[in-house]
């Protein structure tokens, strides 16, 4: 995976969605547990390689090459606190996880928020899909001209 990171939060990442697509309902995005770490400000950072948008009850996939080409060549990281609903056990660091961000907003006390949860990816055959289209950005320099100097 790429050395360049592109850190934001779930609301960050809603909003940024939402200048692509209209009309998601919900994004499901998949990480590998073991892939996660925490972050100065003891927030798990979670390095996205597949993400489902649920647009008007059709799913949309974007691969991880199509996140990097997003990012500019950045690893999409989310960073999050872990609660009852996105907890990831140390049992559990070898899973592979769906981070599911519902889009319709949420208000406490003056601040926007996104209901999110956890979950650990069963589905092998999912799992399987999902690793083999991991990416490595690269990036391609052109020459400089010559009669540039």
């Amino acid at each position: 995976m790429s050395d360049n990171y592109y850190f934001t939060s779930i609301t960050q990442f809603v909003e940024r969605i939402r200048k692509d697509y209209s009309d998601v309902n919900k994004a499901m995005l998949y990480f590998e547990g073991s892939e996660c770490f925490q972050n100065k400000f003891e927030k798990t950072c979670a390095k996205i390689v597949f993400i489902a948008l649920s647009i008007k009850d059709k799913l949309t996939f974007i691969t991880h090459k199509q996140i990097l080409d997003m990012y500019d060549g950045q690893q999409l990281v989310i960073a999050f606190n872990q609660n009852n609903k996105r907890k990831i056990e140390e049992k559990d660091k070898d899973c592979m996880f769906n981070l599911t961000i519902n889009f319709e907003p949420n208000n406490f006390n003056g601040n926007t928020y996104y209901n999110s949860s956890l979950r650990i990816v069963v589905n092998t055959k999912n799992i399987a899909k999902i690793r083999s289209q991991i990416t490595v950005y690269e990036v391609i320099e052109n020459d400089i001209p010559d009669d540039a100097f």
